[in-house]
């Protein structure tokens, strides 16, 4: 196995355990994601914490604790970037089922990911961001 694969299995298997350490070991500290289109989160985000501890937590606010799955497609690697396409399905916070197929580029250097441009339906996220998070409708 490449020391990509190795990463990108390292940095899913944290994202499915919430391993947050493990999921910061995995981002250079300049690291970035850009999200395209017109939900709240598109934007390119820049840093580990901003990408974990802001980006990540604003999507998972909208599913229910302990549904989500993630379901890795395929794995393409070469010595600097993977292509990574994985399934997420988990149930909305107003009970209905929610599934969506992504695809990401990561680009890798000195064995950390750099830079991150993610892909989705991004219809399919709309919908998860028209419906308030748990916190808002507290």
């Amino acid at each position: 196995m490449t020391p990509t694969r190795t990463l990108i299995d390292t940095y899913m298997n944290a994202l499915r355990t919430g391993d947050l350490p493990t999921l910061h070991a995995t981002f250079a500290p300049d690291a970035t994601w850009w999200l395209p289109g017109d939900l709240p989160v598109s934007r390119t985000w820049h840093g580990p914490d901003a990408i974990l501890d802001e980006f990540l937590p604003a999507v998972m606010a909208r599913f229910r604790p302990d549904t989500i799955e993630f379901t890795t497609n395929s794995i393409t690697t070469t010595d600097d970037a993977a292509i990574l396409e994985w399934t997420v399905e988990a149930t909305r916070l107003d009970g209905n089922p929610y599934k969506n197929d992504y695809i990401a580029i990561f680009e890798i250097r000195d064995g950390r990911i750099s830079a991150v441009r993610e892909y989705m339906d991004t219809t399919v996220m709309v919908s998860l961001f028209e419906e308030a998070p748990a916190a808002a409708q507290a």
